[in-house]
């Protein structure tokens, strides 16, 4: 989930918008405030008992989960209606490199777990490209699940489930073992939960990965004392970590790339080529190469913080 807030006419629109429940409807059974602008938008309202407001807002042929709150409009997630699979955010597109660090992704990526569902852009892109992959989501707040169902084409299969739950607690109560493990899930401040931080929780979800396992993770670069610990912590818990610095692209998100695996320990040309390999066979207009140069392994000096514990 992407937290760019902006100040717009869309913020001030959703400020007359009256919520029309106080929690989660039933499936099915969603209602909502409408606020119509130009010819094509639409502006839904929804009361969330852990977001506050949640907008879905349509805007030509593009359609986004917002979270509001504090006079300003946070997007979480956007889609193209013509074309639902397609990623349109940065953060999603360079979560991509986790992949392409496998050197054979669509036969050693068979079981992925994402913490954050949000409108669902990558579990709808895996889905797509890694048809054979098992997938566990875990979302916190039910109301998100059925408005991913309703209004952003997400839905479950065989091998493709959805638990409504805290993740920290999926990931500790055991089960199936992970190749890749997505951590993509912020408190209503733009903050990553501290539950999902701390040197605790990544030592078990460490414990949760198959051996070459990867563990990819998006944040918000906003207080750099705390991005130093959340570096100094991953340092902590994984052998390798590389960071992906997207303020270059006018984006606030960090994503930090984990793993045990020496072969997966790539920098520069070798990144490069993993990730050129896994680009072509996508299909996609994707420039996929224009992370590897915003990524680069965390050292010591940068993760130089107090490494974040349960309390």
């Amino acid at each position: 989930m992407k937290r760019r807030a902006v100040k717009s006419v869309a913020c001030l629109l959703a400020a007359a918008i009256v919520a029309c429940s106080e929690g989660p409807s039933p499936a099915g059974a969603l209602q909502a405030g409408t606020v119509t602008g130009r010819a094509g938008d639409r502006i839904l309202t929804f009361h969330s008992a852990h977001h506050g407001e949640v907008q879905v807002a349509d805007r030509g042929r593009e359609r986004s989960l917002n979270f509001v709150g504090g006079g300003m409009v946070s997007n979480q997630s956007r889609i193209d209606l013509d074309d639902p699979h397609r990623l349109l955010f940065e953060y999603t597109r360079c979560s991509l490199l986790g992949i392409a660090l496998f050197p054979a992704p669509r036969r050693q990526v068979r079981s992925v777990l994402m913490i954050g569902l949000g409108a669902g852009s990558l579990l709808r892109f895996i889905r797509k490209h890694h048809p054979d992959a098992a997938i566990d989501t875990v979302e916190l707040d039910p109301l998100i699940v059925e408005l991913s169902r309703k209004y952003f084409f997400v839905t479950e299969a065989d091998r493709v489930m959805i638990h409504v739950g805290d993740g920290r607690a999926f990931v500790e109560k055991g089960g199936r073992s992970y190749d890749l493990a997505i951590i993509d899930a912020f408190n209503a401040d733009n903050s990553v939960p501290s539950q999902l931080t701390s040197l605790e929780f990544l030592r078990c979800l460490r414990a949760r990965l198959n051996g070459g396992g990867v563990v990819v993770t998006n944040f918000i670069d906003r207080d750099d004392g705390i991005y130093r610990s959340i570096l100094a912590t991953y340092l902590r818990s994984f052998r390798h970590v590389m960071r992906c610095d997207l303020g270059r692209f006018g984006r606030s998100n960090v994503v930090i790339i984990a793993t045990d695996d020496p072969a997966k320990r790539l920098e520069g040309a070798g990144l490069a080529r993993r990730v050129a390999a896994y680009s072509a066979g996508l299909g996609e207009r994707y420039d996929l190469l224009k992370y590897v140069e915003a990524c680069g392994a965390v050292t010591p000096d940068d993760a130089a913080a107090p490494v974040i514990r349960d309390r």
